[in-house]
């Protein structure tokens, strides 16, 4: 076989390399990252495609420095400084270096980017390849995974503060039930005098007070069921105001305008009083440097696609809470994300995104709307329209002198842990006529119950207790006596009693804090059903 000339071998070779080198430049040139060639002294002698349209050819162009282009993340380098350049090169001559740094294109905004530089000996001189790789989505990613987290943090501080709330809601129920009771019992006893009569009914007004300071706790924790009332609603903000004006700074004008007349609405007034916080709290936290903060309510009568009321779409009458400020407002991209879940316009840790969400969940609970308006610089308003209640009939509103506070003769039995409540109901329920027996807690109870399982016909027992519950109690009583009924007590929240399979329609239940009228009351109609 004839050998091949050393000629034709040398001219494939030499158009194997032609054709190498022009599959590398069309690569370098085509790369979709930029890529530069740097010499010894920092200077850019070559620039692809991309680099030149990233940075501009002016920027990018033959001669200019590198480190111009950048600005690294461990040390700050000036457009025209190249000191830290020959650091650089010689880490890279040994092996391929990767630094992150901020990139600074010519007509865009700077970009986080990731620097590959490695040496490319080229004749006698020693060149430097540098890969500018984009990192904006990484990072962005990054940002996002750390944002996250951080709200899965702050959701569980929020969790772990609700079960807090919870646990001395209950604590807190039960002594205001020991005073409101003692002090209902006092006013009644024909022992006390008339001035100390007044000085009780102030105590129960307070104790009133606090139960629903409680309540509005509860709610603001979403740690209580929904609850729909008829609510009046200027009495609701006047309240609600009345107490925000201790929290809003002093160069704040705080204006209430509630109009005369507003027909009820129906919703959880728990859950209606925190979205008049929240609404001006937000409005508060937008005027740092003060202004003014609006509450106005009215009722208004809403036609079919009336023009004055663009947000709500079903005809009728309505009754409109407003809470205006004039702070710094919010452009119209913020506006269309405000109600969406751990959205904030506040600074970093300043709020949970959580807060115009609740709200908007709320009066939507209530058969509501909410609208929002803001403009930059002049204020936002934002404006909550709820249907008001039908009328209720005026036998149901006029009040009676009722019957006298009802008593009986059957056998009842308590059961609650906590004894300062426990002999209250006791006393209470003794000096109306009932026999009653007293068990501190489940397993007492229990053993009451199998003495004698038929001497009882009701049971009045708390839900939460230690070794036994209440539901527990009732069950094995109704296997003994299936007439036995049952009353249930609690100064734990709505939702926890649901866990424990306690509210349903058939079950009758009696919120702490009682008065001994409640109490009376609810006892009869439980033995009457």
């Amino acid at each position: 076989m004839p050998s091949t000339p050393p000629r034709s071998r040398g001219v494939r070779l030499r158009q194997g390399a032609n054709q190498a080198a022009a599959a590398f430049a069309a690569a370098f040139a085509d790369a979709p990252d930029a890529v530069l060639v740097v010499d010894a002294c920092g200077c850019i002698a070559g620039a692809n495609a991309r680099a030149v349209a990233q940075f501009g050819a002016d920027h990018a162009g033959i001669g200019r420095p590198c480190l111009g282009l950048f600005t690294l993340d461990h040390d700050t380098v000036l457009a025209e400084s190249t000191s830290a350049w020959p650091e650089l090169a010689a880490r890279a001559r040994h092996r391929a270096l990767r630094v992150t740094a901020t990139a600074h294109p010519a007509d865009a905004d700077p970009l986080p980017v990731e620097l590959s530089l490695w040496n490319a000996r080229q004749h006698t001189h020693d060149m430097t390849v540098v890969v500018v790789r984009d990192m904006s989505d990484t990072v962005r990613q990054a940002r996002r995974g750390e944002e996250l987290a951080r709200l899965l943090h702050q959701s569980q501080k929020l969790e772990t503060m609700g079960r807090l709330t919870g646990g001395i809601a209950h604590d807190f129920n039960n002594l205001l039930t020991i005073i409101s009771g003692y002090s209902e019992l006092l006013a009644a006893s024909p022992h006390t005098a008339p001035a100390m009569r007044e000085s009780l009914a102030q105590v129960c007004q307070a104790a009133g007070r606090a139960a629903q300071l409680t309540g509005q706790l509860l709610a603001f924790s979403r740690q209580r069921s929904a609850t729909p009332v008829l609510v009046d609603v200027n009495r609701l903000v006047r309240r609600e105001c009345e107490m925000l004006r201790r929290i809003v700074d002093e160069d704040i004008a705080f204006i209430t305008q509630l109009a005369p007349e507003l027909p009820e609405i129906r919703g959880d007034a728990g859950r209606l009083a925190q979205v008049v916080m929240n609404l001006v709290l937000n409005a508060r936290d937008a005027m740092p440097s003060g202004g003014q903060l609006a509450v106005r309510t009215t009722a208004v009568c809403v036609r079919a696609r009336d023009p004055d009321h663009p947000a709500v779409t079903v005809p009728g009458t309505y009754v409109r809470l407003s809470v205006d400020d004039t702070g710094c407002g919010m452009t119209p991209d913020e506006c269309e994300h405000v109600f969406e879940p751990f959205y904030t316009t506040k600074g970093a840790g300043l709020g949970t995104g959580l807060g115009m969400t609740t709200v908007r969940s709320i009066v939507e609970e209530s058969g509501g709307i909410i609208a929002l308006t803001s403009t930059v610089g002049v204020g936002t308003s934002v404006q909550v329209y709820v249907p008001a209640a039908a009328p209720a009939p005026l036998a149901a509103s006029v009040a009676t002198g009722g019957p006298a506070v009802p008593g009986g003769r059957e056998t009842i039995l308590v059961v609650e842990d906590n004894a300062a409540v426990r002999a209250l109901t006791e006393t209470v329920l003794c000096d109306h006529g009932y026999t009653v027996l007293s068990a501190v807690d489940g397993d007492d109870a229990v053993r009451q119950l199998d003495r004698a399982p038929l001497a009882v016909q009701l049971i009045v027992s708390d839900v939460v207790m230690p070794h036994r519950n209440g539901r527990a109690v009732v069950a094995h009583a109704q296997r003994l006596n299936p007439m036995i009924r049952a009353l249930y007590l609690s100064g734990y929240t709505e939702d926890a009693i649901v866990r424990q399979g306690i509210l349903r329609d058939d079950v009758r239940f009696l919120q702490k804090p009682f008065t001994p009228t409640v109490l009376l009351c609810a006892v009869r109609e439980a033995l009457d059903a």
